[in-house]
C-alpha cells in the first residue's frame, strides 16, 4: 500500500519530489516536478506540494512508449504517471492515473502555452476517428411526464 511505498522512498528521494508526466493517446504534453513543504512523502498538490514544470526526457518518453499501449487499446487516452526517484538515482513509476485531465491544465498554468487548445483538438479528431468507425451517434431521447 502507500506505507509500503513510504518506506522504500529514500530520504533523499523525498526531498527530490515527484514527478508528473501527462500523456494523451501516447503524446506526451509534458511533465512537472511536485515537492511536499514539508518533508511528507506524499507530493500532491491537493497536500500542499508546490510544483514547477521541468523538462520532457528520454526517460519519459520511454516510459510512456513502453505503457501506454495497453490503455489506449481499453479506451484510455489519458495517462498521468507519478514517477518516484529511487535509491540508484532513476526516475520509477509509482502509479499511473487514468483520465488525468487536470494535470493537462496544470502543465498550461505552469506555462506550456497551448495545452487546452492542443488536447482539444486531439479531442475532435478522436471522435471523428471513431465517429466514422462505429456510425453516426445519435442521443436518446427522453419523454419526462409531469
Amino acid at each position: 500500500g502507500r506505507e509500503d511505498a513510504a518506506d522504500a522512498l529514500s530520504a533523499q528521494g523525498r526531498r527530490r519530489g515527484d514527478r508528473r508526466v501527462i500523456v494523451v493517446d501516447g503524446d506526451i504534453y509534458g511533465a512537472y516536478l511536485r515537492k511536499s513543504s514539508d518533508g511528507h512523502w506524499i507530493q500532491n498538490v491537493s497536500f500542499g506540494a508546490g510544483c514547477e514544470l521541468v523538462p520532457v526526457d528520454i526517460g519519459d518518453r520511454r516510459i510512456g512508449d513502453a505503457t501506454h499501449g495497453p490503455y489506449r487499446d481499453a479506451g484510455i487516452h489519458v495517462l498521468g504517471y507519478d514517477l518516484l526517484w529511487d535509491d540508484n538515482g532513476d526516475w520509477r513509476i509509482s502509479e499511473i492515473n487514468a483520465g488525468n485531465i487536470g494535470g493537462l491544465f496544470r502543465i498550461e498554468y505552469l506555462g506550456v502555452p497551448g495545452v487546452t487548445d492542443r488536447f482539444v483538438a486531439w479531442l475532435h479528431a478522436d471522435h471523428n476517428r471513431n465517429s466514422s468507425r462505429r456510425g453516426r451517434f445519435s442521443a436518446p431521447t427522453t419523454t419526462l411526464s409531469s
